[in-house]
């Protein structure tokens, strides 16, 4: 049993499960990343609370 622990056919197994394992991983964060609405950042929040009033608006004042 240790001499298998200690082959090259048990080494590249383990390792293609811990490659496969970080590859699902990264893939997954980035997709998280993509189902969550974006958001509008702060600056553009404020340029169109900042903007003019439409021209309807203004006819009626």
């Amino acid at each position: 049993m240790i001499a298998f622990f200690k082959s090259d056919m048990f080494r590249n197994f383990a390792g293609g499960f811990v490659l496969g394992t970080i590859g699902i991983l990264a893939l997954q964060m980035t997709e998280s990343h993509h189902d969550q609405p974006a958001r509008p950042s702060a600056g553009y929040s404020s340029v169109v609370q900042a903007s003019p009033p439409p021209a309807s608006v203004k006819a009626a004042l």
